[in-house]
């Protein structure tokens, strides 16, 4: 036992560039058309993604506008890897957010299902945004084989499920991005992954309080992350 937890400690750690990568469109490069505005509907414009219910997509091509990169409206931060990234609102304290609404969430889809009882890699890159002024330990990983629950991608909400991939580090870096990394033993055919917080509002105890910054912090008291690079 030991030995196998060690193993998949460093199936972690470890990545190999001959490795395949499921996740379709991985690094968010994949998209139909810039954008000017703040956009809200980033499903209409990345490849293979969805959205719930308003995700932002940064990419250089969006300029002039608050959706570009390096500088947007959340922040700074060049991408981890190629141009873009996405971000979300993924917790609100209680007392800014007392109906669980503040809770946006990545679908992405796989180029296969995932075989029963075989070990996964999962792993992405985050770092908090400056326009955040509290960080937490939300970031989790739903896997599926549908499409996950999701009552409308236009209404905000948290989505009622049980996610498999969480105790994710609290992340206050908003210099550099952060390797977030799970191993995961399949149950067999999940084709969709979704990435947010599942927990309600009041069960997040592991937060950090963040100084607020006066060239981005302009919004309520939430946390926001960019990601990218899924891997």
């Amino acid at each position: 036992m030991k030995h196998l937890a060690f193993l998949l400690f460093m199936m972690c750690l470890l990545h190999s560039g001959a490795a395949q990568n499921l996740v379709l469109n991985a690094d968010f490069e994949e998209h139909e058309i810039c954008f000017y505005g703040i956009n809200s509907w980033m499903e209409w414009y990345v490849t293979d993604w969805d959205i719930t219910p308003s995700a932002d997509y940064y990419h250089p091509c969006n300029a002039p506008g608050p959706m570009t990169v390096p500088e947007n409206l959340s922040g700074f931060q060049h991408a981890q890897s190629g141009q873009a990234y996405t971000g979300t609102i993924i917790y609100a304290p209680p007392w800014e957010d007392e109906n669980d609404k503040l809770h946006e969430y990545l679908i992405g889809r796989l180029s296969e299902p995932l075989q029963a009882d075989s070990f996964y890699r999962v792993a992405l890159f985050a770092s908090l945004a400056e326009a955040s002024q509290i960080a937490c330990d939300c970031i989790e990983v739903l896997l599926t084989p549908d499409y996950p629950p999701v009552d409308s991608p236009i209404i905000f909400g948290r989505i009622d499920a049980a996610p498999q991939l969480t105790d994710a580090p609290l992340i206050t870096d908003t210099v550099n991005w952060t390797k977030v990394c799970w191993i995961y033993r399949a149950k067999g055919g999940e084709q969709f992954l979704t990435i947010g917080n599942f927990r309600p509002n009041t069960e997040i105890t592991d937060t950090v309080r963040l100084p607020f910054n006066t060239t981005y912090g302009i919004r309520p008291v939430w946390t926001y992350y960019y990601y990218d690079n899924y891997l």
